[in-house]
């Protein structure tokens, strides 16, 4: 089972699970990817202009801040 990580956010602490990265695929112009549970919601992030924004057809969308804390956090650990 994937540990449990956290982010800071707006002086909250959100948890979440990482599930998954995929790199971009030049051929096909996939972009790069991940995907986390949080809460029990999966949210998929795309890498966008060097940016990562929430994934066309998430069910709920999070606030671009957050997006920012939970990729810093995967980035400082060995979930890359």
């Amino acid at each position: 089972m994937a540990d449990k990580l956290s982010a800071l956010f707006e002086n909250r602490e959100y948890f979440f699970t990482f599930l998954k990265r995929r790199s971009a695929d030049r051929a096909t112009g996939a972009p790069e990817e991940i995907e986390i549970d949080m809460y029990g919601t999966l949210y998929g992030f795309i890498k966008q202009e060097g940016k990562w924004v929430n994934r066309p057809g998430n069910k709920m969308n999070m606030n671009h801040g957050l997006i920012e804390s939970v990729v810093l956090v995967l980035h400082n650990t060995d979930q890359k």
